[in-house]
């Protein structure tokens, strides 16, 4: 610590060895941050047929599990716009490429993410 009690580094030991730390808790996140995430998101989400023929917009909102290693687990609905919808937000998140895991005192950690995802119709 420096003297004004601010956390310079640090050094946590377990099982899998000595890991050094400069901060207690780094939340998961996609490699570039959100905003490369939503990138993402815009190259690979395609309207379902289905739901631009029928006018249906909305947001989905899911949870996921990011692991230790990055991947992503436990994709789940939370807030539903329609079948069409929902699977092709799931599907998007199922080819996402691996995150940055979450870390605790310079251990990965899984961590628990929700992510809303907006689906819109453009006057045409």
């Amino acid at each position: 610590y420096d003297d004004n009690g601010h956390l310079i580094s640090g050094t946590s030991i377990d099982l899998a060895g000595t890991h050094t730390y400069k901060t207690r808790y780094v939340s998961a996140g996609f490699n570039g941050g959100i905003k490369q995430f939503y990138n993402y998101l815009s190259h690979i989400v395609r309207y379902p047929a289905i739901a631009r023929e029928n006018n249906i917009q909305g947001k989905v909102i899911l949870s996921f599990t990011i692991n230790k290693s990055g991947k992503l687990e436990n994709i789940k609905v939370n807030q539903t716009v329609s079948y069409e919808v929902d699977a092709e937000a799931v599907k998007a998140l199922k080819a996402s490429p691996d995150w940055l895991p979450g870390m605790a005192y310079g251990r990965p950690v899984s961590q628990l993410y929700f992510a809303p995802i907006s689906f819109s119709l453009r006057n045409r």
